[in-house]
């Protein structure tokens, strides 16, 4: 028999709002993450088969590795931690989590340092802010984001729709 993985309900609602964005397999010379299946990419798991990987294992491993490996069950908010939870997915941890904190500071909660790093004093301010205000801040720090990605590197203005149409979810 086996046996099936049971997931909180705020893992269940960010990860129904993270594969709308995540599509089926590719192999875009031109994406970062090179061979990519449900958002899954090669760079990141080298010795995962990812033409032939299943939702069911995509699943698993964005609740392992990323939903519990960060912790953000524990964001009280289910828009701020499918937010958080999206944009680690696209831009890597240390990233997603400099862009949460210059998102708090957008709101006001200006005793964080930009690190990189969601520890006890990102969470706290994370579960402090206005959980509206803290979404809004998030989309517009990760359109900024996107935008300068693009700015810098060119090539990836293919993407841009798609990253923008993501940033503002």
């Amino acid at each position: 028999m086996v046996r099936k993985t049971s997931y909180s309900k705020k893992f269940s609602t960010a990860f129904k709002s993270l594969i709308c964005f995540e599509g089926e397999y590719s192999n875009d010379n031109l994406d970062h993450g090179g061979e990519t299946k449900f958002g899954i990419c090669k760079r990141s798991y080298p010795d995962l088969d990812i033409k032939n990987l299943t939702l069911d294992e995509a699943k698993k491993i964005y609740y392992n590795d990323y939903w519990n490996g960060y912790g953000y069950d524990q964001i009280k908010s289910i828009l701020v931690s499918s937010k958080v939870f999206n944009t680690t997915v696209n831009t890597g941890p240390r990233q997603s989590h400099k862009i949460l904190q210059r998102a708090l500071r957008a709101t006001g909660l200006n005793n964080l340092d930009e690190d990189g790093i969601f520890g006890p004093k990102t969470l706290e301010a994370t579960n402090t802010a206005n959980p509206k205000a803290l979404v809004a801040a998030l989309r517009s720090e990760n359109a900024g984001f996107y935008r300068i990605l693009v700015a810098n590197q060119p090539s990836q203005n293919k993407f841009i729709k798609g990253l923008m149409k993501r940033a503002y979810n």
